[in-house]
């Protein structure tokens, strides 16, 4: 399967999330301090609330390229289980169509041994 390249790689999406949680809890450290004054604090819940928004679009990109890698192989696996399920009624039917053949049979017999219609066995020349 070929990889996709999007906008983050592998590993620099975990980094950004690592880098905004750092900064999320410099900012809630930041606003609890008595040393700030309202528009400072003012300027920190704005920025906490646009890394929160770019921390949910991050994820949301991740889980969407993820999707995107599932999907196909879900489908894959969709048609492998209804092949599987075709085989297994398929492998039932012979044994299902053996006891019907060999119930017809025995019927038979029992009609021909009660009526004294049974084929004599061939007798073995010495």
């Amino acid at each position: 399967m070929k990889k996709e390249k999007n906008s983050t790689t592998d590993s620099a999406w975990i980094d950004s999330l690592k880098t905004i949680y750092e900064t999320l809890e410099t900012i809630e450290l930041t606003r609890k301090s008595f040393d700030i004054t309202p528009e400072e604090k003012l300027v920190l819940e704005k920025s906490a609330v646009s890394l929160r928004k770019k921390e949910r679009e991050i994820i949301g990109e991740q889980i969407s390229a993820m999707i995107k890698k599932i999907t196909p192989q879900s489908e894959n696996l969709e048609t492998l289980t209804g092949n599987i399920r075709k085989r297994v009624k398929n492998m039932g039917k012979a044994p299902k169509t053996l006891d019907n053949i060999s119930k017809i049979l025995l019927e038979v017999v029992k009609i021909a041994d009660r009526t004294g219609t049974l084929i004599p066995e061939k007798e073995t020349e010495k």
